[in-house]
């Protein structure tokens, strides 16, 4: 079984809005974001909610996925992490650390990293665009202890560099694995490419 956990739980203080709820096309960021993992081979998907949470679940209250309320959002992205770990399935083998605002996350990527980890030996999958690792990063749920040491905004780069031999990197050819939308120039960028596109 494998899980997805979603991290939209930030503050967009850099976006001076939320971010999940921006409009590209005629969808959200996080419903966008939501659907590539829901329309994948992905068994479980975990929402992690904080600032604006109401508005954000409302947004996406009709997909089949699981929301959990990281009230301690503040104390930075390791607090999210483990409270969508502590919601994981008892029955999952693997699970995603996905970002929120990377809607050109296509199922088609999310996918072929699923099917490197279920090939190889390796419990950590990364894909990588020309020597830059991005996101999203698979790992094998006996790292899930691992995170229990994380503090403020650390993501599992740590885990990575303490790893490093049981990390499998992915080659993508596509630089999306590197792109999330921090400030308004990012998210104008993405926008532009969902224009006159269908959904």
């Amino acid at each position: 079984m494998i899980s997805a956990i979603i991290l939209a739980a930030g503050e967009s203080k850099r976006m001076g809005r939320p971010k999940q709820l921006l409009s590209l096309g005629n969808q959200t960021v996080i419903q966008r974001v939501v659907d590539n993992f829901v329309n994948s081979k992905v068994d479980e998907v975990i929402v992690v909610l904080g600032f604006c949470w109401k508005e954000i679940e409302f947004s996406i209250q009709n997909k089949p996925i699981k929301t959990v309320l990281n009230k301690a959002y503040s104390n930075g992205m390791s607090s999210s992490i483990r409270k969508g770990l502590s919601s994981l399935s008892r029955e999952s083998d693997a699970f995603f650390i996905a970002l929120g605002d990377q809607p050109l996350i296509k199922k088609d990527l999310i996918n072929m990293l699923i099917e490197k980890f279920e090939n190889s030996k390796k419990g950590i999958i990364v894909p990588v665009f020309k020597g830059r690792r991005g996101h999203p990063v698979l790992f094998s749920s006996r790292y899930k202890k691992d995170f229990n040491i994380l503090k403020g905004d650390e993501g599992g780069k740590r885990i990575l560099y303490s790893n490093n031999e049981d990390i499998l990197e992915a080659e993508v050819e596509t630089e999306t694995v590197l792109f999330d939308m921090d400030e308004k120039k990012d998210y104008e960028y993405i926008k532009s490419l969902f224009i006159n596109k269908p959904a």
